[in-house]
């Protein structure tokens, strides 16, 4: 699912960064990555959506960092109207940037497309480019 070591160092860095915010709570880290105000951080991980994964959970983080996540999703008009994937994610699921996502994360984002149509037009419209 992490076929480079950038992926993979994101991963791990946002995994630490989440369990310092989270005072050291590997439970209320589970439960922050695992809430879903829309699509829960768990979710958006398994699509290899990383940054959006990790931002997504901290929207579920007490105290101040919590509170600014929130805020600047609330002020920010662009950022409910963005699609789950990312252009990098569709483009390497349309097959334009080689095999580096692995088959089980296709898969996963193949399923993801069947059942969000946000994603599914984001899909068609990088088809037609």
């Amino acid at each position: 699912m992490l076929p480079t070591v950038g992926r993979s160092r994101r991963t791990v860095s946002g995994a630490a960064l989440l369990f310092r915010n989270r005072g050291g709570d590997l439970a209320g880290c589970r439960r922050s990555l695992e809430s879903a105000s829309t699509f829960a951080g768990i979710e958006l991980l398994k699509l290899g959506e990383i940054d959006k994964a990790w931002a997504t959970a901290r929207l579920h983080l007490d105290g101040p960092i919590g509170e600014r996540a929130r805020l600047a999703r609330e002020t920010n008009p662009f950022a409910t109207a963005r699609p789950h994937l990312g252009n990098k994610q569709l483009d390497r699921c349309l097959g334009r940037d080689g095999d580096k996502l692995g088959r089980e994360v296709c898969t996963r984002i193949a399923r993801h497309l069947e059942l969000c149509g946000q994603c599914r037009e984001a899909c068609e419209a990088r088809r037609l480019a």
